[in-house]
């Protein structure tokens, strides 16, 4: 098999995948609109392969097998790129991914008078592997209180605003580039410097075009600003080989992520360049620990489906 076919294969994988996964979110959402049993036994019995243009859905229901189909162009993913410059242009069409899941969902599942669904352009992710992610970054931000001393709570709690507003969809990824600016002002410039051009670059790819050129140079300033912060101070700067190597360890985590999945937010592919900026800023031992971090968060996002399910029952969301 060519490279070419390899990578077809291996994009038609994960695209399996992501709908698998788009289709078990909107059953666990009308999970208590039919007996508990019945919902278990569907979504343990949902599987997904592709044929010939079509996605091929098979699921039990009552020790019965069911199938259908969906044609390819009926669903669509998020896709990175540059070319995209308007909306009309913009293959990822969330709201009707999520229509066509509802719809599913409520046909599988036998679900009677059903009201219709609805998708926000501006609600808040609460699914129950959303929720855990929001509650890991906010349990790695007060690990990271404690690498950076308690005076420094307000820097801790910027960041984990930061990366919490990215969940909101569409303006959030905008107010999180925004709040990059206050970092100078709290003696963190090379945060706003490496993150904001970091943070700049990946707007620039992203092919969402809802405010994206306001992001780009948005982000952009917030690197100028602190760029100024940083050479307007009288610091001896030091590229030792050590945050040098510290700087490929943390791209090599970020290149590996994006390797995993695509990324409808960006902060999780910022967050390894914080470790250099934060070691930049006088704080090694907290560098050090957000690039762990952001390594433990790939370990995580390997094992997504069963963290999914732990984390279904222990919140008793099956």
């Amino acid at each position: 098999m060519s490279e070419l076919d390899e990578k077809r294969v291996n994009i038609s994988q994960k695209r399996s995948k992501a709908l698998r996964y788009l289709l078990l979110r909107h059953l666990w959402k009308n999970r208590d609109k039919v007996p508990h049993e019945v919902y278990l036994e569907v979504a343990n019995s949902l599987s997904i392969s592709k044929e010939n243009g079509k996605y091929v859905i098979n699921w039990n229901c009552k020790g019965k097998p069911f199938k259908t189909e969906i044609a390819e162009q009926e669903i669509s993913f998020y896709q990175q790129g540059i070319n995209r410059k308007s909306t009309e242009q913009l293959t990822y069409n969330e709201t009707k991914n999520n229509l066509l899941a509802q719809q599913f969902a409520v046909k599988v599942l036998g679900i009677q008078n059903e009201q219709g669904f609805r998708a926000g352009t501006d609600t808040v992710y609460i699914e129950p592997y959303y929720l855990m992610t929001v509650i890991l970054n906010w349990v790695g931000c007060s690990v990271l209180l404690w690498a950076l001393g308690v005076e420094h709570l307000p820097i801790v709690l910027l960041l984990g605003i930061t990366i919490s507003l990215e969940f909101v969809r569409c303006k959030g990824k905008y107010w999180s580039v925004l709040l990059f600016f206050i970092f100078p002002f709290l003696g963190f410039p090379w945060i706003s410097l490496i993150g904001g051009c970091v943070y700049s670059l990946l707007h620039f790819l992203d092919p969402n075009p809802y405010y994206r050129v306001l992001r780009v140079v948005t982000s952009l300033i917030t690197g100028l600003v602190g760029f100024l912060f940083v050479f307007s101070s009288n610091e001896t700067i030091n590229f030792e080989p050590k945050i040098i190597t510290f700087f490929f360890v943390c791209i090599i985590i970020a290149v590996y992520r994006t390797m995993l999945l695509t990324h409808a937010r960006r902060m999780p592919l910022v967050l390894p360049f914080l470790g250099p900026a934060l070691y930049l800023d006088g704080y090694p031992v907290a560098g050090w620990y957000v690039a762990g971090f952001s390594f433990f968060g790939i370990i995580v996002l390997l094992n997504k489906n069963s963290i999914f399910q732990a984390c279904s029952r222990l919140f008793k969301y099956e």
